[in-house]
């Protein structure tokens, strides 16, 4: 019993280390299939229904955040349905997601530097700061206004391009069997100090 609890604490780590990788930028260069950005006022404003759900508490720093997301990127780029997609995510003094894409058959560097706020509701918005590919260096707000226009991104992520944001919902990012997240704390200073709550249904 204690073995299969060790089993399931690991695996919710790496569903919250999921939505880090995916919220600090891994959408932006992938093909993303479902329906369009949520309403920011909507999501930023959300509230979490807790009745009935048992809270298990989460704690991580940078350097079990930055361990997590080499062990897991390395493994989802080996699948022939990420060949194509390379970048890594650090987290140091901002979040930063940084790699290499194919334009015209030329691998160029990219980097996009990120920083989080903790919004009252337990989701993230992440201002994007800086962009930069090979020698240019793109403004934010164009880049996720392209996205938002051009791709198809999950319920959970908001964009905002006038603003040069991204509002995670992680309220909304799962939902399997009812569990659902929320963010606690983000602290970015010295070794970092990253709070999550997952909230649990009660079993009847």
């Amino acid at each position: 019993m204690k073995k299969q609890k060790n089993l399931n604490i690991f695996k919710w780590l790496f569903v919250l280390l999921l939505i880090l990788i995916i919220g600090l930028g891994g959408y932006l260069f992938a093909q993303i299939h479902s329906s369009d950005s949520n309403d920011i006022s909507k999501i930023e404003s959300r509230r979490v229904i807790a009745k009935n759900k048992e809270p298990v508490d989460i704690q991580l720093n940078k350097k079990q955040v930055n361990a997590l997301s080499n062990y897991y990127l390395n493994r989802i780029q080996k699948t022939k349905h990420n060949s194509r997609i390379n970048y890594h995510f650090v987290v140091g003094n901002e979040a930063y997601v940084y790699g290499n894409i194919n334009v015209l058959n030329n691998q160029i560097g990219y980097i996009l530097s990120l920083k989080p706020y903790l919004l009252p509701n337990g989701n993230v918005k992440l201002i994007a700061d800086h962009l930069q590919m090979g020698a240019l260096k793109l403004p934010p707000k164009f880049v996720i206004s392209y996205v938002a226009k051009h791709y198809r991104i999950p319920k959970w992520v908001g964009l905002d391009g006038h603003n040069a944001q991204v509002i995670l919902d992680l309220n909304q990012i799962n939902n399997y069997h009812g569990i659902s997240y929320q963010a606690k704390k983000i602290d970015m200073s010295g070794n970092g100090n990253f709070d999550f709550k997952i909230l649990i249904p009660k079993s009847n």
